[in-house]
């Protein structure tokens, strides 16, 4: 029988594009985390993600002993798998979306800025899938240099190769930039920017 646009099968490894507001996003994290914790075997830690009120304790202890024992009877009372573990199934993928979702809306919330906590780590391999992507999601924040002179002088450097000069007078003007994963000086119009990628945001410490 010939295929029509009715009965072809979709393509497959298709790209999607979904638009969600962050209520949408954070509660979708929330989902995901609670399924790969199930998967793993951290069921107290699955209902405490779930529950804003949690119960007592005990009561969490007790309905993972009891689940546990039907669902991971091979690991020990201590035990669960990790997160990339062979047994996890799908929740791999399902660690690798909460976690690129997880630092998107972290970062967002932090007025681009990275922090310390383990929300902004983003996603370690898992899958043999390819991680999720955020469209618009920008990693990196850019810094022009201070006036007209310097710009021009560090571009010359730039476009002849003078690395070591240019970091040099960069370097040289002291700038208050925040610390970062990486710097890199890229060149534009009007001369040349630095680019921080993943900068920090300072605290009260200064950094």
């Amino acid at each position: 029988m010939k295929k029509t646009k009715a009965n072809k099968k979709p393509a497959k490894n298709s790209i999607h594009s979904v638009k969600l507001h962050d209520e949408h996003i954070a509660v979708i994290i929330k989902a995901l985390e609670v399924y790969y914790r199930l998967r793993s075997g951290q069921i107290n830690m699955a209902l405490d993600t779930a529950y804003s009120n949690p119960l007592p304790w005990y009561f969490f202890q007790a309905i993972e002993t009891l689940i546990r024992s039907h669902t991971h009877p091979e690991l020990t009372a201590s035990a669960s798998y990790g997160f990339n573990g062979e047994k996890m199934g799908d929740a791999k993928i399902a660690y690798e979306i909460n976690k690129t979702l997880q630092e998107f809306l972290s970062v967002k919330n932090n007025d681009g800025f990275y922090g310390s906590g383990a929300n902004f780590h983003g996603p370690l391999k898992a899958s043999e899938i390819p991680f999720p992507e955020i469209e618009g999601f920008i990693k990196y924040k850019d810094y022009p240099l201070p006036d007209p002179q310097t710009n021009k002088k560090a571009y010359e450097l730039l476009i002849t190769k003078k690395y070591e000069e240019l970091w040099d007078l960069v370097d040289s003007l002291n700038l208050d930039l925040p610390k970062g994963e990486k710097k890199e000086l890229l060149p534009v119009e009007i001369g040349v920017i630095i680019r921080v990628w993943k900068p920090y945001k300072k605290d009260e410490n200064g950094w």
